[in-house]
C-alpha cells in the first residue's frame, strides 16, 4: 500500500490523519461502527470542497489528488502510478457551523482520516498530505473568482449574513444546478 498517511486541508489549518487497516481507531470505533455518523454520498457542505489538487513541489511524492463530489478520490504519485478509493463525510452539517468537516478515506482494507476546510474564496484552498513522515502541499485548481461571484454568475443567491443551516452553504443554487462546487465554476449538477 503506497499511501500511508494523509491529511486534507482546504483553507487554513492542518489535521494529521493516519492510515491503518480497517479496525478500531483511536476512539475504538471501526468504519462500520461509525456508519451512522457518516454519509455515503457527500452532503452539499463537503461537495463544495471537491476538485483537483496539484502539488506545489514538482519533486513531491504525491503530485495530484482528485477529491470527487461523488465520494470517490484518486491520488497520482510522482511515477505516474495511481491509487483510488472512496471517502465518507459527515451526514449532517457541522454544528456549530464552521468551515471544516472530518472525512474518512477508504481503500482496499485501509482507512485514513482528514479534515477538509474551506476559506470561502478568501484564501487558496489547499490540501496537505502527510506520508512516510513528510508533508506534501497541494493547491486546488479552481477559478480565480470569489465564491460569491461564482454563485451569482451561475444563478445562485449568495447570503452575506450566514450559511444555510441545512446545507452549510452561503450559496443557494437553483434546482437546475443544485450543487455549489467552486472548482467546477459555481452552481452545477
Amino acid at each position: 500500500m503506497k499511501l500511508t498517511y494523509i491529511a486534507i486541508l482546504a483553507g487554513c489549518s492542518l489535521t494529521l490523519a493516519a492510515c491503518a487497516p480497517i479496525a478500531p481507531d483511536a476512539s475504538g470505533e471501526s468504519a462500520s461502527d461509525s456508519a451512522d455518523a457518516l454519509s455515503k454520498r457527500p452532503i452539499p457542505f463537503v461537495r463544495q470542497m471537491a476538485g483537483t489538487y496539484y502539488a506545489d513541489d514538482s519533486d513531491a511524492d504525491v503530485q495530484m489528488v482528485e477529491v470527487r463530489p461523488t465520494g470517490r478520490y484518486r491520488v497520482t504519485f510522482w511515477d505516474g502510478s495511481t491509487e483510488s478509493g472512496s471517502y465518507r463525510g459527515p451526514s449532517k452539517v457541522p454544528s456549530p457551523l464552521g468551515n471544516t468537516a472530518k472525512l474518512v478515506f477508504l481503500t482496499t482494507g485501509f482507512k485514513f482520516t482528514g479534515v477538509v476546510a474551506d476559506g470561502y474564496g478568501t484564501s487558496p484552498t489547499t490540501l496537505t498530505i502527510t506520508r512516510d513522515g513528510g508533508d506534501t502541499h497541494l493547491t486546488l485548481d479552481r477559478p480565480a473568482t470569489a465564491d460569491e461571484s461564482l454563485c451569482d454568475d451561475t444563478g445562485g443567491a449568495w447570503s452575506d449574513d450566514e450559511a444555510d443551516p441545512t446545507t452549510g452553504l452561503f450559496c443557494d443554487c437553483p434546482s437546475t444546478a443544485p450543487s455549489f462546487i467552486p472548482s467546477e465554476g459555481g452552481c452545477t449538477h
